[in-house]
C-alpha cells in the first residue's frame, strides 16, 4: 500500500514518541517539524523507498516521490527523471505508463513552470 513520505514519517515519529520521555525530548525540541528535518538529513530516503519496493506507481503517487526529492531533498526539476529511474531499477518500482515522465521537461513543467516555457 503506498504512503505519501509525511505518512512515513508521522509513523516513524507516533512510534517513537510512545515513550513518553521521548515524546517530551521530540516535544521540547521542535516536535514533528524538527523530526523530520533531522531524519532527512541522517535517513535520506531509503527506508521510505523500502516500503515501495516492488510496487506499481499511479502518475499521482510518482508525483508525490518526485515533490518529494525536491521539497525535502533539495534536487531541482532536472534531476528527477535519472534519480527516479535508478531508485525504480534499485527498489523493483514499476512506473505509469505516461508519456515523457522520464523526461526533464515533464518536470520542470511541474515544478519549474516559468522556467519551462521560457525554453
Amino acid at each position: 500500500m503506498f504512503i505519501t513520505f509525511n505518512q512515513f514519517l508521522k509513523k516513524q515519529y507516533e512510534k517513537r514518541c510512545e515513550n513518553a520521555e521521548v515524546r517530551a525530548a521530540y516535544q521540547q525540541a521542535g516536535g514533528f517539524n524538527e523530526f523530520k528535518k533531522n531524519y532527512v538529513s541522517g535517513h535520506h530516503f531509503a527506508e521510505y523507498f523500502e516500503t515501495l519496493r516492488g510496487m506499481t506507481l499511479t502518475a499521482l503517487q510518482t508525483y508525490h516521490i518526485a515533490k518529494m526529492l525536491v521539497d525535502h531533498g533539495g534536487r531541482k526539476a532536472a534531476e528527477i527523471p535519472g534519480i527516479i529511474s535508478q531508485t525504480c531499477r534499485y527498489y523493483s518500482i514499476e512506473l505509469p505508463t505516461v508519456y515523457g515522465i522520464l523526461t526533464v521537461e515533464y518536470w520542470q513543467e511541474r515544478f519549474e513552470p516559468k522556467q519551462a516555457a521560457s525554453v
